[in-house]
């Protein structure tokens, strides 16, 4: 017998014939050789694997996610603490320059109420007491 897509010396045993047109449409659905089986075993192997892949898809997804809110909660409580030690700052540089200018302040009353003693004249000792 000779099949379809063989050489003539090959003895194939391949299910349709050379001298057949091939499967009959209205015939396919009455043939239980030709109704669709369970899947071959390397389509369930992939089914598998999909699934596997999948759910580490989602364990990953999960994983980032949890690891992106940790790291926003680390950079706002970063950005809370420089506030604080800015504002800290701040205040102490405030501090520091109120106490400077009271200094200051101090210096220049000081200064004028040296500026206002008449300062005693620096010479030949004068002669108190009469001189006859």
């Amino acid at each position: 017998m000779m099949f379809v897509g063989t050489p003539f010396s090959s003895n194939s045993a391949s299910p349709i014939p050379a001298h057949s047109p091939g499967p009959d449409p209205q015939s396919e659905v009455s043939c239980p050789a030709l109704l669709p089986r369970s899947p071959p075993c390397w389509a369930s192997q992939a089914r598998g694997d999909l699934a596997q892949a999948e759910a580490e898809l989602l364990r990953l997804h999960e994983k980032h996610s949890v690891e992106t809110e940790s790291v926003k909660r680390g950079v706002e409580r970063s950005i809370l603490g420089a506030r604080r030690e800015e504002r800290r700052l701040l205040e102490r540089v405030e501090q520091d320059h109120r106490d400077t200018q009271q200094g200051l302040e101090q210096v220049q009353r000081e200064n004028m109420a040296a500026a206002r003693v008449q300062p005693v004249p620096v010479g030949p000792k004068a002669s108190y007491g009469g001189s006859t």
